[in-house]
């Protein structure tokens, strides 16, 4: 750490930017705090605090405000007859940076420390210039770019405050004690879906466990807050970011409550979660999100490959592993059928002594009911795919357009047991298959799919020839 932001101030004076005539309401007068967590990393918040309001024209100063807030979008709720006049959000918050900034010009103290005696002596020292992590001092004699030491302040500015504030102007007919609502977007909170499931190969079913991961860095602390995480892709016209919060401290928190049942907003899914949580700046928290003990899927072994018909292939064929792939549709009958929100699918499964061990981990995005979830968490370490090009010709001379080309692969199974592999082969436009030792299914416009039975410990050979013709 910079040796001057260990800054410190004398006491005897008050440090605020507060007004006379402010009602200051910090964020011990909250009496009802909401927030509504979007999976695209902002949340709505609403924030109430009971307070005092004096008949005329007064100032309310809310503390302790998100400092990664839009304040565009900031709403104040007040109770009739009064009405709000304006707000103003004010962000000059009091650092030793900031009070190094402030003492511009000015003259302040340099602490320095005997390294032996540990006795202190001050010299005073005029600012002459401040940059990101340096200053310029001018001595009686001399001028420093660096100091050793700490620096004393006999004085704060009062535009400066303890933390970011939204400061409201408003005005009321008569006296009145309630609460004030404020509401605001703010960048910083965010959360995801972790969800775990166990494989039972066998049974062809898997054990589902979701989870919602909350990360808040806003850069203030949650207290007691009400909170509903929304699933779904919500546009926003422009992102307000006032202040980046530093790298996550990741802090895992304490057990989560009993998950949570999704309910539709609009077009998006919104899970309220049933109890209170605090979440402090900086902190992670996994919360229950859903289960499902008997879901079904299916596993499939799929190599995929894009080729350049016209150009043909390059050097040595090598064998690659084909992917694993689990599907799961998303319905009752399939043991699920429940709104599944994006994010990371870990995948595991029982070995011969019972243990769980760890097979991968893929991604999905947002999933309706009815939908499909593709998981391709690894690749078959016991099967190989060996693509061989055999031919290619022009076809109409030189000048044509038209090729053909030929392929041969071998499909191996190191395997106990007999598999089907898919084997994908990604076309060029205008494409037609001339021959083939195993018919194929035209998937879409350009994937052409062999599925190749391979037996135990044996290999199978697909050939075919294509032409390509646009």
């Amino acid at each position: 750490m910079l040796r001057w932001l260990s800054a410190v101030i004398m006491a005897g004076f008050a440090v605020t930017a507060a007004s006379a005539d402010e009602v200051r309401l910090p964020v011990d007068a909250q009496t009802n705090l909401a927030a509504t967590v979007y999976s695209s990393g902002f949340a709505f918040i609403e924030d109430w605090r009971r307070a005092g309001l004096a008949a005329g024209r007064s100032r309310i100063a809310f503390e302790g405000v998100s400092p990664r807030m839009d304040p565009s979008s900031a709403m104040l709720w007040l109770p009739a007859p009064a009405r709000a006049l304006g707000l103003t959000y004010d962000f000059n918050v009091l650092t030793a940076e900031a009070l190094l900034r402030r003492a511009l010009g000015k003259e302040v103290g340099v602490v320095r420390t005997h390294p032996t005696t540990g006795e202190e002596t001050v010299e005073r020292a005029t600012v002459l210039a401040v940059g990101t992590g340096s200053a310029i001092l001018r001595y009686r004699d001399r001028i420093e770019t660096d100091f050793p030491g700490r620096l004393v302040f006999t004085d704060a500015p009062m535009d400066l405050r303890a933390q970011p504030t939204l400061v409201a102007t408003v005005e009321t007919t008569a006296p009145a004690d309630a609460a004030i609502g404020l509401s605001y977007l703010t960048q910083g909170l965010d959360w995801e879906a972790d969800y775990a499931l166990e494989v039972d190969e066998v049974a062809s079913q898997l054990a589902l466990t979701g989870r919602a991961r909350l990360t808040n860095a806003t850069g203030v602390a949650l207290k007691n807050a009400r909170l509903v995480l929304v699933a779904g892709d919500v546009r926003r016209v422009r992102s307000y970011d006032m202040e980046r919060a530093a790298p996550m401290a990741a802090r895992m928190a304490a057990a989560p409550p009993p998950e949570m049942e999704p309910e539709p907003v609009g077009d998006l899914h919104a899970y309220a979660v049933p109890e209170t949580v605090t979440l402090a700046d900086q902190e992670m928290r996994q919360i229950g999100l859903l289960s499902a003990a008997k879901v079904a899927f299916t596993r499939r072994y799929v190599s995929e490959n894009q080729f350049n018909a016209r150009f043909g292939t390059a050097g040595e064929p090598r064998p690659i592993h084909p992917q694993v792939r689990y599907a799961i549709v998303n319905t009752a009958a399939a043991g699920l059928g429940r709104p599944l929100p994006a994010g990371v699918v870990r995948l595991y499964t029982r070995d011969r002594a019972g243990g769980l061990r760890f097979i991968g981990e893929d991604r999905i995005n947002h999933t309706g009911v009815g939908d499909t979830v593709m998981l391709t968490p690894a690749e078959a370490f016991d099967l190989s795919v060996l693509r061989r090009q055999t031919d290619l010709t022009r076809v109409g001379g030189k000048d044509s357009g038209i090729v053909e080309t030929s392929w041969e692969i071998d499909v191996r199974n190191g395997k106990a047991e007999p598999v089907v592999v898919d084997v994908v082969e990604i076309m060029p436009p205008g494409w037609q298959v001339l021959n083939e030792s195993a018919p194929h299914q035209r998937e879409t416009a350009r994937r052409a799919v062999w599925q190749v039975e391979v037996p135990a410990g044996g290999t199978t050979r697909l050939s075919y020839r294509v032409r390509i013709s646009a």
